[in-house]
């Protein structure tokens, strides 16, 4: 099971099950505090998106959730900015 601390601050639904095959599981901290956390799955399926690239290298953003309390200020963009350059297509 996936069970990070902090979760009263996000929806257990999302957190609270078997991590998948394939998946990468991140929480990102700001200092003290667990501000977001990510599901990165790494078996996509890009048929389902038209126009989207095609390759082995392919990464899908499953589910990403910013605590409350920190939503709206721009986090949730930022970490999708840092996955997309980290992870360019083709690489």
């Amino acid at each position: 099971m996936v069970s990070l601390p902090g979760r009263a601050r996000f929806n257990g639904q999302w957190w609270l099950r078997h991590a998948f095959e394939g998946h990468r599981y991140f929480s990102i901290w700001d200092g003290d505090n667990e501000v977001a956390r990510v599901d990165l799955d790494e078996q996509v399926c890009a048929d389902e998106y038209p126009g989207a690239p095609t390759g082995r290298d392919l990464l899908e953003v499953q589910f990403l959730e910013v605590r409350e309390g920190c939503r709206l200020e721009g986090i949730g963009t930022e970490i999708v900015s840092m996955i997309a350059n980290a992870n360019p297509v083709g690489s």
